[in-house]
Order: structure tokens, then C-alpha cells, then sequence
């Protein structure tokens, strides 16, 4: 049975000090420091029940004061019990004194002799299973050892056969700068006997020209006639060729099969079960996690769209060593990615690479959302549509992925400004401090972005200027201005030709004061986004004493859209469609001699009769009218409309 006045994790006393109890919201209690040690990223799961509770800090427990008061009223009465931690416990001093036979001293003995037995058995069994595994262990890196020797082989005679060719190779260009020798000694004979031929003077001289010529000639062909017999050399080349290819091929085949490895996935940051053999450990590693396809993924079939809802799918990003992964989530037929976090995928799951599907998503997926929680469990999504044409607007869809690192996850909200008054707005996104001294940009901002400005309740925007050390920071508007909310209201209900032109300018006169003044603090209105779904939790998140208390434990961004097709209407829902004769005449054909027909009446068939055709001709003459007075109103009304513009 459980003590009331210590922890049931770390079995200490409760005190009022540092284990003070803390109470869940599923009822068990704790104290401060383990449920300090339960918090993981954000979630707390409660070691009695298992109930998981949103968290951002142990304070947010309310210390339970009856069991304080009742361990001070244990204490003073003497009644605390204290427990030891070794198995000898029941063996106390004061029972081994206090006992008024030695037999029940010796039955202890006997019982804590057989525990012992037992466990030297239990640790026998465990050495030989563990002794096995070590030694199939063993055999797996014997096959290894010797698959790696194979391929080193393979390898080897590979790189003979290539200092082969390039021992051929070096042999035929050894020859190739042999003959190439000679052949120019004989360039230099012939040219020496042109020189002679072209100095002759005497009838002797003509004589040695003429043998001098006939032997250059012969050396010149022979030669010729040694180059043409042993170049090229086939065997040189035939065999030079073929090693080229092989070894490209290998090459190549090599620098794939490494890509492809690249490409994979091993989980090899993923902890193993500690019950899990070493077997299975090695077959873990060494099996890449299942992957999918972004095609597989948006074709969203029947399995693809299950192995989704039962939360089989995540998003991952491979940064050196790191492996960090992120959950895919569909609701209302709209596939979510959630915020990256710094730890794995599980296994058995399957995984799509985060830039991929960042990359092919839609352009119009502008819409991301930030899951806020207080008091201990979560109140629902916000869901807020940005502008991507922004800078800041893309510096919030990267903080909601965390695709840089950082995010605006476990961030608490700052404060509220205006509360209960006309345009109140509720501060949040200081990523790194939660005190609205940081946020520091993570995208290049530009001075010449033109952001507008809106009163509106539901408005995403900025206060800071976007190079400012806090422009991650953000706003949602609660409350709208009355004055000009009525103002916009009666302005989208009239047309923008029925405004008055003074009053125009002293509105907008007007706007541009109030954001000078904002200017002068410091601070002005840049918005880049509104609320689609969820305003009524930020409006009750104000209400809230400590906003602090209100933080964001989840946020993403919505990468495709899966719209649901129309139902098919049934035969007996069809409301039969009625045809009306004046705007749906009976299709005419042109005939020969430039009257028009019915189809009935086509040139094969009989001609018109005297009353058909008054008939026929005094219901085009209507058309012809219906149609030249609405065609005169458009003009009119055109007319009228340039007018006003003028």
C-alpha cells in the first residue's frame, strides 16, 4: 500500500522544502523534483495512471497543502515511518535482539539463503542466454569478415588487370618513341640528300645523289613498312579498352550504390529496447526506416491515408549525425507537419524527407496553427492564414516547422495590452527568453517591404521592426477599434465609386497619425496575417490572470489540402429540369434560300406551314427585343459608371 507522506517514486518524506507534493490534474501526487525528472518535451506522463499532461514548468502544479499539513502532524506525534532501501530491512537490529527464539532468526536465514539460490539460477539462465547471443554474434561477424575478404579479392584482381594495361601501355609507348627515333633519322637523310641534289654542279655528283636517294628511299620504306605492321598494337588496345570499361562501370555502379546508401535512413540515433536481444538489435541497425514517396503521400490512398490517422507517418531532417523527425497529422481532410523536434522517428514507422515536402507543397499552403495550452491540458488549435509575400509572414511559417532549429514550440506568451478595452492584443513568440527581450530574426529582412495595417479583431502582426533583435515576436488582436471596424464595415458595404473624397483623406489622415504615434514608441503595426479558426481561445486565453500560465505546445504548417468531391446526387433527388420556349427556342437550320427552319423542318422534310411560320417569326421578334433592351441597360449602366469615376 502506498504512504501517504512519501513520494512513490523516490520513496522520500515529503517536506516543505524542497519534496513539497504537487498534485496533477489526474488526481495523484508527487514531488517537485521527480515530477521535474517526468517532464519531456512538454508532456508529463503520469507513472500511476499514464494520463499525459501539457507542461512547461513544475510550477504549474498546485502544491498539495493537506498532505503537507498532515506529514507536520505525523511528525509531531512521532509517527513518521522510515523505509530502507536494502533487503535486509526485515532483518533489523532490533529484531535479530528482540527475538525471543533463535528459530525465527533461522527461518529468515533460510529464506533470504533460498532468494539467494534462486537468484544465482536466474542470473545462470540469463549468462548462457546473453553467452548465445554473444556467440551467434560472433558467427554474424565471421560471415562478415569473410564477405569483405570476397570483395577485397574481387578488388584486388581488379587492380592487377589495371597494372596490367598500364604495364602494356608503358611497353607500347616504348616502342611507339623507338620508332618514332628512326623516323626521324630518315627525315634527316632525305633532307640531307635534297640539300645535294639542289648543290650538284659535276656529272659525278650526280651519280652518288642518285644512290644516295635510292637508299633514303629504302630505309624511309622500310620504315613506313614497320609502322604499318606492328601499329597498333591489338592486344594493348583491345585489352586497355575493356579494363576502362569494367572499371567505369564499377565506379559508377560504386558512386550510385553510395547514394543510394546516403539516401536511406538508418536508425542508428534510435535507443534499442533494453529487453531486446542482440540480434534483433542488429537487425534493427542495420534495416533502413521504411520511406515514402511524395507522390505515394498526396495521392493519399485508402493505406497511405490509415497508415496517416494511426500516426505511422513522420517527416524527418538528416543534419550530420542528427536525426530529427516531425509528426504528419490529417484533419478536416488537410495533411499537417508538425514542428520538428531533436530526436528520431520510432520504428516501425514510415518517413517522407521534411525540405521534399516543404519543397512540393502547395504554394497556396498558407495556413499554419499554434496549439495553446493552460492549466495544465490543452484548449485547441489557432489557425491563422499567413502572407508569404512577406518576410516576416515566411519568418513565422519557418518558426512553426522549427525548420531551422528554432520554433516557436514551448514559447509562453508575454502579455496582454489593452485588456478589455477596443483593439486589445495578446503579445507571444520570444523563442529564446519568454520575457519579450528576445526573437531574434532567422530569415533576411528587407527595408522596402510595404506591410498594411488593420484594426480588425483576429489580425496576426508584428511590433517590432523586422531587423529588430525581437521581430520573431507577434500580436493577435482580440478586440477590434470600434470606430474604424464600423468605419471598414460601411465601407465594404458601399461601392468604392459612392465615397466621398474629403472624407477618405481625413480617414486616412487619421490612420497615419495614430501609426506615427506608434512609431514614436517604438512599436508599429505590421500585419502579415489573420485568424481563420480558433479566435474564441485566444480571447479566453486573455482572461486569464498570469498570461504567462498561457503557452504555445505544438505548432506546424498545413502542406496539402485533400478536398472531399461532391456527393453524387441520386436519380430520385434530381428535380426534373424545365425548359422554358422563350429562352430555349427549338434549334434552327439554315436553309438554301435564307429563312431558318426548326431541326423538325429540315430541307428533307415538308416546308413550313402559313402559321408556323407567323409563329416562328413572332418569337424571334421577341428575342430580338428581350435582347436589345438588356443590351441597352448595360450600356446605360456602363455609361453611369464611368461618370462617377470621372
Amino acid at each position: 500500500m502506498d504512504n501517504p507522506q512519501e513520494c512513490n517514486i523516490c520513496f522520500t518524506a515529503f517536506d516543505d522544502s524542497e519534496h513539497r507534493p504537487r498534485t496533477l490534474p489526474c488526481g495523484h501526487t508527487y514531488c517537485s523534483p521527480c515530477i521535474g525528472g517526468l517532464m519531456d518535451d512538454g508532456l508529463l506522463c503520469c507513472p500511476s495512471c499514464r494520463a499525459h499532461h501539457p507542461v512547461t514548468q513544475v510550477s504549474q502544479f498546485p502544491i498539495s497543502y493537506t498532505i503537507e499539513a498532515f506529514v507536520k502532524k505525523m511528525k509531531s506525534d512521532g509517527a513518521q515511518q522510515t523505509r530502507s532501501p536494502r533487503k535486509w530491512a526485515s532483518l533489523s537490529k532490533s529484531a535479530v535482539a528482540g527475538s525471543s527464539t533463535q528459530r525465527g532468526v533461522k527461518r529468515k536465514l533460510e529464506s533470504l539463503l533460498d532468494e539467494e539460490k534462486s537468484s544465482i539460477i536466474t542470473m545462470t539462465t540469463l549468462w548462457k542466454d546473453v553467452n548465445s547471443q554473444l556467440d551467434e554474434y560472433d558467427g554474424q561477424l565471421n560471415d562478415w569478415e569473410l564477405e569483405h575478404n570476397n570483395l577485397l579479392g574481387q578488388l584486388n584482381k581488379l587492380e592487377k588487370r589495371q597494372f596490367h594495361a598500364m604495364r602494356l601501355l608503358r611497353k607500347e609507348k616504348t616502342k611507339l618513341q623507338n620508332i618514332k627515333k628512326d623516323g626521324n633519322e630518315a627525315l634527316k637523310q632525305l633532307e640531307n640528300v635534297q640539300k645535294m641534289i639542289n648543290t650538284i654542279k659535276k656529272p659525278h655528283e650526280y651519280i652518288t645523289a642518285i644512290e644516295n636517294a635510292d637508299n633514303c628511299s629504302e630505309i624511309v620504306e622500310r620504315w613506313y613498312q614497320t609502322c604499318q605492321e606492328n601499329f597498333p598494337d591489338v592486344e594493348t588496345i583491345t585489352f586497355t579498352k575493356k579494363i576502362q570499361e569494367i572499371t567505369k562501370a564499377a565506379t559508377a555502379a560504386l558512386a550510385a550504390a553510395e547514394t543510394a546508401y546516403n539516401e536511406r535512413v538508418y536508425p542508428t540515433a534510435i535507443p534499442a529496447d533494453p529487453s531486446s536481444s542482440i540480434k534483433q538489435r542488429i537487425k534493427m541497425y542495420t534495416t533502413p526506416l521504411k520511406q515514402m514517396t511524395i507522390e505515394e503521400l498526396f495521392a493519399m490512398e485508402q493505406p497511405t491515408r490509415r497508415l496517416v490517422e494511426d500516426g505511422k507517418v513522420f517527416g524527418i531532417q538528416k543534419i550530420g549525425d542528427q536525426l530529427r523527425s516531425s509528426r504528419l497529422t490529417l484533419e478536416n481532410d488537410k495533411l499537417f507537419l508538425h514542428c520538428l523536434l531533436d530526436k528520431p522517428p520510432p520504428l516501425d514507422t514510415h518517413t517522407i524527407q521534411v525540405a521534399n515536402l516543404i519543397q512540393t507543397a502547395v504554394e497556396e499552403s498558407t495556413l499554419v496553427f499554434l496549439e495553446l495550452c493552460w492549466g495544465g491540458s490543452s484548449r485547441g488549435r489557432v489557425y491563422i492564414r499567413l502572407e508569404l509575400d512577406t518576410s516576416l509572414g515566411r519568418q513565422f511559417s519557418q518558426l512553426c516547422t522549427g525548420l531551422h532549429g528554432q520554433s516557436y514550440r514551448n514559447t509562453s506568451f508575454i502579455q496582454v495590452c489593452d485588456k478589455g478595452e477596443n483593439g486589445a492584443y495578446m503579445v507571444g513568440g520570444d523563442y529564446e527568453f519568454n520575457s519579450g527581450e528576445g526573437g531574434a530574426p532567422v530569415v533576411t529582412h528587407s527595408n522596402e517591404e510595404s506591410y498594411r495595417s488593420s484594426t480588425k479583431a483576429g489580425v496576426l502582426g508584428a511590433l517590432w521592426e523586422p531587423r529588430s533583435k525581437r521581430s520573431a515576436q507577434f500580436f493577435i488582436t482580440t478586440r477590434g477599434n470600434r470606430r474604424d471596424s464600423e468605419e471598414e464595415r460601411r465601407d465594404d458595404g458601399r461601392s468604392n465609386y459612392d465615397h466621398d473624397y474629403d472624407d477618405r483623406e481625413r480617414r486616412h489622415e487619421r490612420r497615419r497619425r495614430g501609426n506615427d504615434e506608434r512609431n514614436k514608441k517604438g512599436r508599429c503595426w505590421r500585419v502579415y496575417g489573420k485568424v481563420e479558426r480558433g479566435l474564441e481561445i485566444v480571447r479566453s486565453a486573455v482572461s486569464i490572470q498570469d498570461v504567462s500560465q498561457v503557452s504555445v505546445v505544438d505548432c506546424g504548417i498545413m502542406v496539402q489540402d485533400f478536398p472531399q468531391p461532391p456527393p453524387v446526387p441520386s436519380p430520385e433527388d434530381t428535380p426534373p429540369q424545365v425548359r422554358s420556349p422563350s429562352r430555349s427556342p427549338t434549334p434552327m437550320t439554315p436553309s438554301s434560300g435564307g429563312s431558318q427552319y426548326p431541326e423538325s423542318h429540315s430541307r428533307s422534310s415538308s416546308p413550313l406551314t402559313d402559321s408556323q411560320s407567323i409563329e416562328y417569326s413572332s418569337r424571334f421578334r421577341k428575342e430580338e427585343e428581350e435582347d436589345t433592351k438588356d443590351r441597352f441597360k448595360r450600356i446605360k449602366r456602363g455609361s453611369d459608371i464611368f461618370t462617377r469615376i470621372w
